[in-house]
Order: structure tokens, then sequence, then C-alpha cells
């Protein structure tokens, strides 16, 4: 007979919301900051150096957090780290163009982001049925909707009021989810040697993967730093404009995943 399809449960459910509600509030911003960044006076110099600090804190950190989502739990570390980019977009608001303040922040909340990314990510992975590969498109068909709304939503949202206003209010909801973190399911610790997950890394399939992943950092490092002040300053685009442009390219996206 033909075999039935598992329903998501819960736990999942909660890590989908979870995880897309990163992606909006991130993507609120996301093609917007270096139109920000102009606007306070920060060179192109100091703007590369503000737009590296995720990416090198991300790979510096990934290892030392998976680690820490096999022997704490999960649910704990998503809080802190949806609390740390709080105080992240809270702290942006209020240092105005001082360069090295961003830098000190930044590099602050981008732990705490990484940090409360990879905790949900260890969640879905460690409540999904790994041979259900609808759960995994709905997971990241979910997610990329999340951002592409974000986008839309801070292109329409800027157009009324200004970046440091929509920053702090963007703060307070990330310290809502913060705290909505509580009915996250705790999930099951483990302890595993460290050369086990070295011979991971060195897998074929995963080298290739992270070749893949290499090429697409190329592709969104020149869209980060760059897309949104094309829009603005050559293409003439408002911001409302902009959310529209890039936020409906985004949430398509739920179409094939």
């Amino acid at each position: 007979g033909k075999t039935l399809k598992k329903p998501m449960n819960n736990d999942i459910r909660k890590a989908t919301f979870f995880t897309s509600m990163s992606k909006l509030i991130a993507q609120t911003m996301l093609f917007f900051w270096g139109i920000y960044y102009t606007q306070i006076g920060l060179t192109g110099w100091e703007q590369g150096i503000l737009f590296a600090i995720f990416p090198i804190v991300s790979i510096l950190s990934a290892i030392p957090i998976g680690l820490l989502n096999d022997r704490v739990s999960s649910r704990r570390l998503a809080m802190l780290g949806y609390t740390l980019n709080g105080l992240n977009l809270l702290g942006i608001s209020l240092v105005g163009g001082s360069f090295w303040a961003l830098f000190a922040i930044i590099t602050f909340g981008s732990f705490g982001v990484t940090l409360s990314n990879l905790s949900i990510d260890s969640i879905f992975y460690k409540t999904s049925d790994k041979t259900e590969n609808k759960q995994i498109g709905t997971y990241v068909g979910s997610y990329l909707f999340a951002a592409g709304f974000g986008v839309f939503l801070g292109g329409m949202i800027l157009d009324s009021i200004s970046i440091e206003l929509w920053l702090q209010i963007t703060a307070a909801f990330t310290f809502l989810i913060a705290a909505l973190t509580v009915i996250l399911p705790k999930t099951a610790t483990f302890r595993f040697e460290i050369k086990e997950y070295s011979q991971d890394i060195f897998k074929v399939p995963v080298m290739i993967f992270i070749g893949m992943i290499f090429i697409w950092a190329i592709h969104m490092g020149a869209e980060i730093t760059s897309y949104g002040l094309l829009l603005r300053e050559d293409f003439g685009l408002n911001y409302h404009q902009m959310g529209i442009y890039m936020g409906i390219t985004i949430m398509a996206m739920l179409l094939w995943t």
C-alpha cells in the first residue's frame, strides 16, 4: 500500500517559527545597512570591516557553539542569543557614526545572532525525521518567506520613520522573541569526542558543501554591501520600492523549496 507521510510535530513547528522570526528580524535591515552606514558618515573601508565582522565571528564561533549545543540545552542558548542580538540592535541605534563603538557592538551582537541561529537549527535537526524531506522543505521555505517579508516590511516602514527608531523597535521585538523561547523543547544533550567532529569536517561531501557555501558567500558579499546602495543611489528607488523589489523576490523562493 501507499506509505503515508508523517505529520510535522509541534517541536518542529516551534523551531520553524523561531528560525523564521530570526530571518525576519535580520532582513528588515539587511539591504539597508549600507545606506545607513553611508548616512552616518562611515567610509567604504569602515563599512567593509563592519560587514565582515558577522561572517568572521560566525566562522570562529560555529564549532564552539556546536559543541555547546551538544552539552547545554539549545533552548537556553537560543534565549541568550536573541537577548544579545536585541542589545546589539539597541546599541547600534544609540552610538551614531562612532566606528569603534559600532565595531565592538556588532562583534558582540554577531555572536548572539550565530548562537540563536545555530541553536534553533540544532533543535530542528534533533526533533525532525531525517527521512521526511518535506520537513526540511517546509523549514527552509518558511524562513525564506519570512526573510522576504522582512525586507518588504523594512522598506514599507523606513519610508515613514528613522532607521534609529526602527532599530529600537526591532530590538524590542527581539527581546520578546527571547522571552518566548521558553516554549521551545528541551532537547537531549550528548558528549562526543572532539576527534569525531574533526573527522566529519574532512569528509568529501562536507568539503564539497563548504566549497558551495564559499561560492555563495562571494555573491552575498557583493549583495549585502552594495545592492541597497545601488538601488537607492543609482536606480533612484525609495525604501518602499526597494522593499517590494527585493522582498517579493525572496518570498517567491517558498514556491520551490
